[in-house]
């Protein structure tokens, strides 16, 4: 397996030390065999390639002593040694290894009209007004409408004359 197949995982400690190495199950807890470059901030950082979905123990090495960064994970090991931890997250899927698919676009269903809202049933005792009046049938006589004129009333103006006698 080489490195292109490992998580690259970066690991880093700040300013004030000499020199920073990191030791774990992934180097056999080897204090100097991955060491952290010093910034030019003072800090150390190095990139470390992981099993893919691999969780780690490991301490760092500051200027010889055997530290736990307390922000990190980290827990008991089985001999009562604290470690940080760190879990590598699974492996990619290669997209060669995926089937050809259509593009999903393609599988969107298509669109439908909006719902028409539902005009709500007239009560009983209100649905005689709004029906039509029922049409008569197509070999009926015709039926003959009478029509009622109102005459507007003829007003007489009376004149009263009045005449005194003394």
């Amino acid at each position: 397996m080489s490195s292109t197949d490992k998580h690259q995982a970066t690991f880093s400690w700040g300013a004030g030390a000499q020199s920073v190495n990191i030791a774990g199950n992934f180097n056999n807890w080897s204090a100097d065999a991955t060491p952290l470059q010093k910034q030019a901030d003072g800090s150390f950082t190095a990139q470390v390639p992981l099993p893919w979905g691999e969780k780690q123990a490991f301490k760092y090495v500051v200027d010889g002593e055997w530290k736990v960064r307390e922000d990190e994970a980290k827990e008991w090991d089985a001999a009562g040694n604290m470690n940080n931890v760190y879990t590598a997250p699974p492996a990619p899927i290669p997209t060669s290894s995926l089937p050809n698919l259509p593009q999903p676009w393609l599988l969107l269903p298509l669109p439908q009209p909006p719902p028409q809202p539902k005009r709500p049933p007239n009560p009983p005792n209100m649905t005689n007004h709004l029906r039509r009046p029922p049409l008569a049938p197509k070999n009926s006589a015709p039926v003959q409408s009478q029509l009622l004129y109102l005459r507007p009333r003829r007003t007489s103006t009376i004149t009263i004359k009045a005449t005194s006698t003394t």
